[in-house]
């Protein structure tokens, strides 16, 4: 998963810590783990390389889930034992600062290979069969994963589809020439819910292969909701779970064939531990009172249309080059447009081709002949020289456009108000003083609530928000239409209420 990997950047900081209460839970469940020596710990990770189960929460009871005991269990509560004590309550509501910082499990086990060993990569229609055959027979909801090749190749399509299944185990499908194969597949994917970890990167890639989600738990979501400062796979396994994954892999080729067995190995261990960290997470969301909201989240996402492009994606590289002259400003639009052909024709990322930063400057020198183009520090490396006769074919049509033809400075404004509030008095003295009570209030919210003010309410909503009012529809009707979530509108919507009361 290059993505937002296992060692994600994603972080989910409110901006400032704050305590107070959380949305209404019941029955709180607290722990208190005792850790364990170095030699257990060896023990631990000694009987996890075999093919024995890593303990996994499940739900003993009705007031704690814990582990099966194949191995070891070093990351959930056990209900027996000198060492684990699992108390179930009644009372004052936990901290959010319970939910942001969890106490990580003692003496992570490092989990260096899937349990019951690498699979094979899934190819033939037999050993298509055989995986659905398998698939279909276990029981639960379905762990997976995809890995593209962003930054290799040119599009952003599937290169692998790993999937886990209780009582089937975990298979890695491969969809290069299989793409008009995954019919029986896609149908057994129907049957039961998905996890995926930043599903939003996933989902694309795998309805292009035809494979729909009909009910998803993402676990990114789960810990923004939560108010987890880290939300990489490999944070969340190790402090949740107690496992420790490898992450040496994450930006590989993908598209390579055959695959490596260390590659095949990485690729089992994204999808490995999904079920029981869902299961933990579900169980951290019931104590919050937050399962609803993951709930509404994960679905917004599972049902949104696709990204729409960006009309003019070549201006991004006119910035760090400084151009604004309407005649280089087609330069480096004809010089982008070349790129992406050469790119598409030999299906690499466009950045293996000319950095954006490299491209920008290419216009910035404004070329005149083939010459210019080949002689340009950018490309006196031998890899990129080849390129030369193509990128001035560009530059070349860009010369030859009349003035009428060349492009405007600036797009036209794609908001029907001001995208800075920081200008909106110019224009609109009332939505700038409401901008400044919305932004304050949705802030404070989220910080008694523990998480990001844009996860409560996206940054753009709230500007939407601000600049058209809502006396004519009503607060919560507004931001309805504006696309806010119901968890969302019940948490924002009093707090805004009340700052203009």
């Amino acid at each position: 998963m290059p993505k937002t990997s296992r060692n994600s950047p994603r972080t989910n900081a409110p901006g400032r810590n704050a305590s107070g209460t959380n949305a209404p839970g019941t029955n709180i469940r607290t722990t208190n783990l005792s850790g364990t020596g170095a030699a257990d710990t060896t023990a631990r990770a000694a009987r996890i390389s075999g093919t024995n189960e890593p303990s996994v929460p499940q739900t003993t009871g009705p007031t704690a889930r814990v582990a099966s005991v194949n191995t070891p269990q070093p990351s959930v509560p056990q209900t027996t034992g000198p060492t684990a004590h699992v108390v179930s309550v009644s009372g004052p509501q936990p901290s959010v600062e319970d939910f942001r910082n969890p106490e990580p499990v003692p003496n992570p086990v490092p989990l260096d290979a899937p349990r019951e060993g690498i699979p094979p990569l899934t190819q033939s229609p037999a050993q298509l069969a055989q995986a659905v055959a398998a698939l279909r027979a276990g029981t639960g909801p379905f762990a997976i994963d995809a890995e593209r090749a962003m930054g290799i190749r040119y599009t952003a399509r599937a290169y692998l589809v790993q999937i886990r299944r209780a009582g089937a185990g975990s298979f890695l499908f491969d969809p290069v020439g299989n793409e008009t194969r995954f019919g029986p597949l896609a149908q057994v994917l129907t049957t039961d819910e998905w996890i995926l970890h930043a599903a939003d990167q996933d989902l694309p890639c795998l309805r292009e292969l035809g494979l729909a989600c009909p009910k998803l738990f993402d676990t990114e979501i789960a810990g923004m909701i939560l108010g987890f400062e880290r939300l990489s796979l490999q944070w969340m396994v190790e402090t949740l779970l107690g496992f420790r994954l490898a992450k040496e892999y994450a930006n590989s080729d993908w598209s390579q064939r055959p695959l490596s067995a260390d590659l095949r190995s990485y690729a089992a261990l994204d999808v490995e531990l999904l079920i029981p960290l869902r299961e933990r997470l579900l169980e951290m969301l019931d104590d919050a009172g937050r399962t609803e909201w993951c709930a509404q989240e994960s679905e917004h996402v599972r049902t949104a249309p696709p990204k729409k492009p960006s009309p003019d994606p070549w201006r991004k590289i006119t910035k760090s080059a400084n151009i604004n002259d309407p005649r280089t400003l087609a330069i480096a639009r004809e010089l982008w447009r070349a790129r992406e052909e050469i790119a598409r024709q030999a299906d690499i990322a466009p950045g293996r081709v000319l950095a954006n930063k490299a491209l920008g400057a290419l216009a910035a020198r404004r070329p005149r002949s083939l010459a210019d183009v080949r002689n340009a520090p950018m490309l006196r490396r031998g890899s990129k020289k080849k390129y030369a006769a193509k990128l001035w074919e560009g530059v070349a049509r860009a010369w030859k456009l009349s003035e009428s033809e060349l492009p405007p400075k600036r797009l036209p404004q794609s908001s029907s108000f001001p995208t800075s509030p920081g200008n909106w008095n110019r224009h609109n003295e009332h939505a700038a003083e409401r901008w400044v009570l919305v932004r304050d209030a949705v802030r404070g919210r989220a910080a008694e609530l523990g998480i990001r003010q844009d996860v409560l309410l996206k940054p753009a909503t709230q500007k939407a928000l601000a600049w058209y009012g809502w006396k004519k529809r009503g607060l919560e009707n507004e931001l309805a239409d504006l696309g806010a979530r119901p968890w969302q509108i019940a948490q924002a919507a009093p707090a805004i209420a009340a700052a203009f009361s």
